[in-house]
């Protein structure tokens, strides 16, 4: 392209930029783009001007924001706007700020050029204030015309079923990828090195929003695309190339978000990745993946599971956002975590509940053979997705070996031991095994060594190649021995041995370990003060029938009763009572001895049988009473037997 003095081509473009001028304190370089339409687009390059501009906050509403909003609709119309920030005046100060120079002179722009970096901004907060709150396409044209902003006839999509919108294709069925963007990927011709390969992988992203395998069909072409691996395109990547082209050749739709149905989100996890599904009334709504960092691989199974939630629900924020929604996953043990205390559960579980606290969510169980999409998404995951991980990921960790070295004063080198003897014990290396591939529907299923950890699994994860149950460390089989001598130090008792230990150690049978050891302790035994229980003396046994009677008083299914036993016989009497009363009690003992004599002996509890009334009858039957120690009813055994006999009877 050539430029004369008197060229009239740029005389036309004077206009909209402005007049001649002097400006020298801001003079930008001129860009020129060719249109399709063969004319010129004439754009400045302020480099340091937009370092020095201040940008307008205006969040400017992304495709899928303005696509949700779709949803009913049958019938749509897509309007462009002709030369759109040239619409925008500039006032005399920003003018001379938007100076350019070119071989006839400096010229400044009166309208908004492209490549100041606030008009994004200011352009998207101008058209939302004039056309945001109408719904009508002929309240469209008479805004425009109050406005007098101007239309390009040539873009304009008027009244169609289906319509063309930043690269998507709409329709009253829903939203697919763009045909014609499609056929440029499917008509790449087989790259001959990485960078093509790259090219052609990040081309296909655009589409990871509807094609829930994209990740798993791009596998073996991405693992070419890594530095240490030698450029070797085999059939094999032919086939994956070929395959993976055809899947996008079927460009598949997602239906509209609605609202005012029932949010559905299914997410799973494997080893190496995270997938999930936003679905509306079993239909697909967009799906998402990702791949697990190096740190997130280490993670407990009910860890990644976990994550999976939460990267689905932040992922899909701007739809569930506010709305009551079910979260199905195929780990069960989650839905028992979500409902204990969070202080209850381990440190990272904790950073990961706090980011589900915002959401309105109900996780419920389903079966991983009936959640095909996140099952696949999971292992099929967007190799290059980032992970969001935060301060507090790392923070994690510093947690729960700060609480082991805090209370047992480990070094670091007795941090690197217990790690070393971690990795040489062949019980926790099963059990890492386990953590890190997920644990089996049945216990059976485990080898036997470590199925004493089963009831703790939902507990147990892996940090810094240690296992934590919660935030204290499992100890390997050889280190347990010197633990306990180090809890123990200072000969503390029992009690107190078991709460030092809960605070930083685990494993299996801790507690007895403890109790053997110091029952062991030869200081302990020598020097820990002697509080034997005296033996129980038997009674000798009498010589005749009702000699020795013994009675107690019980409730059994909100009924009183008055058990009687003959110390000599082992005879029951039973008697219902209506109260608890001295009367009503003389009253069944008279009763009792009218049939069998009156015993040289009663043994029973004090109340109510220690009352003045009670006393002044044995005085008047002439027979003696004694009395069980207070919270102490072995002395009063044979009754409390009779008590037992007669309840299982009942």
């Amino acid at each position: 392209m050539s430029w004369s003095g008197n060229d009239k081509g740029l005389c036309c473009y004077t206009e909209p930029y402005g007049l001649l001028g002097l400006y020298d304190n801001w003079v930008s370089n001129l860009v020129i783009k060719e249109k399709k339409t063969g004319e010129l687009r004439l754009c400045i390059d302020p480099k340091a001007l937009n370092e020095n501009i201040k940008r307008e906050h205006y969040a400017l509403p992304t495709c899928d924001e303005i696509i949700q909003r779709l949803n009913g609709r049958a019938v749509f119309s897509v309007i462009d706007m002709k030369q759109g920030f040239w619409q925008i005046e500039l006032d005399e100060e920003s003018a001379k700020l938007c100076t350019f120079g070119t071989m006839f002179g400096r010229y400044c722009f009166k309208k908004a050029p492209f490549g100041l970096v606030s008009i994004p901004e200011v352009f998207g907060k101008k058209v939302s204030q004039i056309f945001s709150d109408i719904e009508l396409l002929r309240k469209v044209f008479e805004k425009a015309r109050q406005f007098n902003v101007k239309f390009n006839p040539d873009k304009f999509q008027y009244k169609q079923e289906q319509v063309k919108f930043l690269g998507k294709e709409i329709s009253k069925q829903g939203v697919r990828p763009d045909k014609e963007q499609v056929a440029a990927i499917i008509n790449m011709e087989s790259p001959k090195n990485k960078k093509e390969l790259m090219r052609f992988l990040g081309m296909t992203k655009y589409l990871a929003q509807f094609i829930p395998k994209l990740s798993e069909l791009t596998a073996p072409l991405r693992e070419l695309t890594k530095d240490r691996m030698e450029w070797t395109w085999s059939n094999h990547h032919e086939d994956c190339y070929v395959r993976l082209k055809n899947v996008m050749a079927t460009r598949p739709v997602l239906r509209f978000f609605d609202a005012s149905k029932q949010l559905v989100i299914e997410t799973d996890a494997s080893k190496d990745g995270l997938g999930s599904c936003l679905l509306i009334e079993n239909q697909p709504v967009s799906f998402a993946s990702r791949a697990l960092t190096s740190s997130e691989k280490m993670y407990a199974q009910i860890e990644k599971e976990l994550l999976a939630i939460v990267f689905a629900v932040e992922k899909f924020h701007q739809f569930v956002y506010g709305h009551k929604v079910i979260v199905f996953t195929d780990h069960k043990p989650l839905t028992t975590i979500l409902k204990k205390n969070i202080n209850d559960v381990a440190a990272r579980l904790q950073k990961l509940l706090l980011r589900l606290f915002k959401y309105d969510i109900d996780v419920r169980y389903k079966p991983g053979s009936q959640m095909f999409i996140s099952d696949a998404l999971s292992r099929a995951f967007q190799k290059n997705c980032s992970s969001d991980l935060k301060l507090e990921d790392y923070m994690v960790h510093d947690v729960m070996v700060c609480n082991l070295n805090s209370q047992l004063c480990i070094s670091d080198e007795k941090k690197r031991h217990l790690i070393h003897e971690t990795m040489q014990d062949k019980e926790l290396q099963m059990l890492k095994s386990v953590l890190l591939n997920g644990w089996p529907t049945c216990k059976n299923d485990l080898p036997l060594e470590i199925r004493i950890y089963w009831q703790h699994r939902n507990e147990l994860i892996i940090e810094d190649e240690l296992i934590f149950y919660n935030n204290r460390v499992v100890i390997p089989m050889s280190l347990r021995s010197k633990y306990l001598l180090e809890i123990h130090e200072g000969h503390l008792g029992i009690v107190k041995c078991k709460a030092r230990a809960r605070e930083s150690l685990f494993w299996p049978a801790l507690n007895s370990d403890i109790q053997d050891m110091i029952e062991k302790c030869r200081t302990c035994v020598q020097f820990s003060r002697n509080n034997q229980k005296e033996p129980l003396i038997p009674l000798p046994k009498p010589n005749r029938a009702w000699e020795r009677v013994s009675t107690d008083i019980f409730t059994f299914d909100d009924t009183d009763y008055l058990v009687l036993v003959d110390a000599y016989s082992l005879w029951i009497e039973l008697f219902t009572i209506h109260k608890k009363s001295t009367a009503e009690i003389i009253t069944k003992l008279k009763n009792a001895f009218a049939r069998y004599g009156v015993p040289e002996v009663l043994y029973s509890d004090n109340v109510p049988f220690n009352s003045d009334a009670m006393r002044v009858f044995a005085e008047e039957w002439n027979f003696n009473q004694v009395f069980s120690s207070p919270l102490h009813s072995q002395s009063n055994g044979l009754a409390e037997k009779a008590v037992a006999i007669c309840s299982r009877n009942l």
